[in-house]
């Protein structure tokens, strides 16, 4: 093939790749649109929302996240319509995506990262609308794009920065940071490694000037725990790995599509770095989540090492068209896995959601306020984590624009007579570990609880299942 014809070739590639780019981008738009009732009305999503609306500090520690909600908090803080809020707290992480992926496409050759990782999660893909480890991805790919850029000026400031964000919004990006000085050393980058360094020390020195929170440093802990290694073989997360790779987990087959790359097309020594720096992560991920405790079924356990090994892409600038031809291919293909997964689990939830409808217009239907449920009596396959329900059952009913809202809580049997004793007609329960709020410190503008006594339903007839 003449050099001319081999051009023709590339720039068609590279048309079908910025094709395949937006249609996923525009979809994924589209799809956490579509869902976000479902998305922000469970669990930790739900207090997440309440608390927006409820106009009260949202970060312990995590502050880069402030740029993924503070669209919803200035609209929350106008009183806008809460559905308003809802639209756009699951909206700006996407319009960060789809803005990256037009920005970079013609300023540098990974553009590509802007469509591909979004869509490379596993199970837990359909809460990706606000998730804090994709805006740390998002960090990720901005810095590598940033870093091919040339000596553009003040470049090592913006790298900084990044790098900061980056870490700032999800501990577990820290393991990317050896990428980075992989790419620096592949690359001959002297900004991008001396802005990877200091990231690294940045980070440590956070943390022995401010200590992480008490769940995250339980999950670091896990690495010294000799309890954990003695009997890594047993833990959750090695049972969990090797059932799921019988399955369609994403990062694993993709994972090796990479690696698969990496290992074909590179010299030999990026070849065992990068083998050894995934192997690595891979390893500190099942020490970590050992114990399953990494969100729903464990995609925050596997997205690190997926982005990890989906980067092999980057130390290969040879032979175009067949990178940018597979790289078209692999990202139709995860897309259409991810958003068919995604409308499997989109069902699951929806089924919650109207069942917590059913709830909230049974007890308003019967004129209470504040209800509370015997959690034994909760249904196990539509209510397997209640602890927020005092929140979605309040957001419900403010979403159905109820002149007074109803807010229920399950309670076990052995906190039945405390709880009843300690709770006041002022005062309303939320989470487990809140403790009892009063009433007229509730936003008006979304939340309109009355004054009133507490209704303890001890044999949960009002429980719709």
């Amino acid at each position: 093939m003449t050099p001319e014809n081999t051009q023709i070739a590339k720039q068609k590639d590279q048309k079908w790749l910025t094709l395949s780019g937006y249609c996923i981008l525009g979809l994924y738009v589209l799809w956490v649109l579509w869902f976000a009732q479902q998305r922000w009305l469970h669990s930790d999503s739900a207090y997440t929302l309440f608390r927006i609306l409820n106009l009260e500090p949202l970060f312990y520690d995590r502050y880069a996240n402030e740029l993924q909600v503070w669209p919803a908090q200035i609209l929350a803080w106008t009183g806008a319509p809460i559905k308003w809020v809802v639209l756009t707290l699951n909206l700006s992480l996407p319009l960060f995506w789809l803005m990256g992926f037009h920005y970079w496409k013609k300023r540098s050759r990974s553009w590509f990262l802007f469509a591909l990782l979004p869509v490379c999660g596993g199970p837990e893909s359909f809460f990706l609308g606000y998730s804090e480890i994709l805006f740390s991805a998002w960090c990720l790919a901005w810095i590598i794009n940033l870093a091919e850029t040339g000596q553009a000026r003040h470049r090592l400031l913006f790298l900084l920065a990044g790098i900061v964000l980056m870490v700032d919004a999800h501990p577990a990006s820290v393991l990317w940071l050896p990428l980075l000085v992989l790419l620096a050393w592949h690359n001959l980058n002297r900004q991008l490694f001396f802005a990877s360094v200091a990231g690294f020390c940045l980070y440590f020195l956070r943390n022995l000037l401010f200590p992480v929170n008490s769940y995250d440093s339980g999950l670091i802990a896990r690495l010294t725990d000799q309890a954990v290694w003695q009997n890594l073989l047993s833990q959750y997360s090695l049972f969990y790995i090797k059932g799921a790779s019988k399955s369609w987990l994403i990062p694993g087959w993709i994972s090796i599509t990479a690696l698969v790359w990496t290992i074909l097309k590179n010299r030999i020594r990026v070849v065992y770095a990068f083998l050894l720096y995934a192997a690595a992560v891979l390893f500190i991920s099942l020490v970590v989540y050992s114990r399953g405790d990494a969100t729903i079924l464990m995609e925050k356990f596997f997205y690190p090492f997926a982005v990890v090994c989906l980067s092999a892409w980057l130390f290969n600038s040879q032979n175009a068209r067949f990178r940018y031809g597979l790289l078209a291919s692999v990202m139709v293909l995860s897309a259409a896995i991810f958003f068919s997964r995604s409308l499997w689990y989109s069902s699951k939830y929806n089924n919650r959601l109207v069942a917590l409808e059913l709830l909230e217009e049974h007890c308003s239907g019967s004129g209470l306020h504040k209800v509370v449920v015997p959690s034994e009596k909760l249904s196990a396959d539509t209510f397997l984590s209640h602890w927020a329900l005092p929140y979605e059952t309040l957001l419900v009913s403010s979403l159905n624009s109820r002149d007074t809202n109803v807010t229920v809580r399950g309670v076990t049997r052995s906190e039945w007579t405390g709880t009843k004793k300690a709770i006041s007609n002022e005062e309303y329960l939320g989470a487990e570990f809140v403790k009892p709020a009063l009433v007229n410190k509730l936003n008006s503008t979304y939340f309109r609880l009355p004054v009133s006594a507490t209704t303890f339903d001890s044999s949960g007839r009002l429980l719709l299942r």
